[in-house]
This record gives C-alpha cells, structure tokens and sequence, in this order.
C-alpha cells in the first residue's frame, strides 16, 4: 500500500529506516506535522543513518523515546 507522508510510513511499521542526504532534511522530514516524529508511538525504532551532529541525535532520540518508541 501506498503511504502518502512519513508519518503514515512509521504508523505502519515498527522498524524505520531513514537515509536523507542533508542535516536540514532529516530534520524537516522527522520534525513536520506529518513527519517521521508525528507517527512515533510504542514500539517503533527509528533508524537515522544521515551525517547528524550528535546533539541532533541525542534530540531526536529523547524525542522518539518520549512517545515510547
């Protein structure tokens, strides 16, 4: 099935990929409304392999952690 936004990616699965080619890019896929974030709930892992700061990472990661992913 088709999924229109990342949100209705990772609402689907409980394992996430991402592989975006830019700092600015993650961040503006995980972090829209209709985001890799927004579809974030208990039991999904998100796995960002972008060349990230670690501190984007660590927020990304308490974010995730936060809604029980």
């Amino acid at each position: 099935m088709i999924k229109s936004s990342a949100k209705e990616v990772v609402e689907s699965c409980d394992i996430i990929f991402s592989m975006l080619s830019t700092p600015e890019a993650s961040k503006a896929v995980f972090e829209s409304d209709t985001g890799t974030l927004a579809g974030v709930s208990a039991g999904k892992s998100i796995i960002d392999c972008a060349t990230l700061a670690e501190s984007d990472m660590k927020r990304m990661n308490d974010q995730v952690t936060a809604k029980g992913g």
